[in-house]
C-alpha cells in the first residue's frame, strides 16, 4: 500500500494548492435497495452503541466528582447492568425486526438514549444513575444494537459474514 503523505507522484494530485474543485457525482441506476441494511445498520454502529464502551469515562466522572462516596466496584455495577441490558433487549427486540418493524426498533432506542444522555445530566445520587443509565441507555442501546444486527439477515444471504464483519469493525469508528 503506497500512502499519498509524502509522495511526490501523488502530491500534485492530492494538494489543494494545485486543485480548483473536486466535484463528486454518483449515479447508479439500480439503487440503493440491496445496500440499505448495511446502510442502517452501519449507523447503529457508529453512532449509538459507541455509548457502552465509553462507560470508563463516565465511571471516571462519577467516582471524582458526582459520586465520591461510592467506592469504585459499586459504581462499575452501572455499567456491568448496562451491558446486560444491551445484550437481553437485543433478544427481545427480535421479533419485532422480524415482523418488519425496524424503524420502531432503531428510532425507538435511538430515542431512549438521547432521552437517557438528557437525564442523565439532572442525575445526582447513585440510584438515579442506576435507573436511567441501566434502564433507559441499556434499553435503548438493546434495541438500536439489536435491530442493526437483525437487518443483515434480511439484506444479505449470500455474503453476511463479511457484512457483518465491515459492519461491525465499524464500531471502533464511532467511539
Amino acid at each position: 500500500m503506497i500512502l499519498p503523505f509524502g509522495n511526490e507522484s501523488f502530491d500534485a494530485a492530492l494538494n489543494r494548492n494545485h486543485n480548483d474543485n473536486v466535484q463528486i457525482s454518483f449515479e447508479e441506476p439500480i439503487g440503493t435497495e440491496g445496500r440499505g441494511g448495511y446502510f442502517d445498520s452501519s449507523a447503529s454502529y457508529l453512532g449509538k452503541v459507541n455509548i457502552n464502551p465509553a462507560y470508563g469515562a463516565f465511571q471516571a466522572y462519577y467516582e471524582a466528582v458526582l459520586l465520591p462516596a461510592e467506592s469504585p466496584a459499586t459504581i462499575a455495577w452501572i455499567g456491568s447492568f448496562q451491558l446486560f441490558f444491551l445484550f437481553s433487549m437485543s433478544i427481545m427486540v427480535s421479533p419485532l425486526i422480524d415482523k418488519g418493524y425496524f424503524r420502531l426498533g432503531f428510532n425507538g432506542g435511538c430515542f431512549l438514549m438521547l432521552v437517557s444522555i438528557l437525564s442523565t445530566s439532572w442525575c445526582h445520587k447513585f440510584w438515579e444513575l442506576l435507573f436511567v443509565q441501566v434502564i433507559l441507555t441499556g434499553i435503548g442501546m438493546g434495541m438500536a444494537f439489536g435491530s442493526g444486527i437483525l437487518v443483515l439477515q434480511s439484506y444479505f444471504t449470500s455474503h453476511l459474514g463479511i457484512a457483518a464483519g465491515l459492519t461491525s469493525a465499524g464500531g471502533s469508528v464511532g467511539t
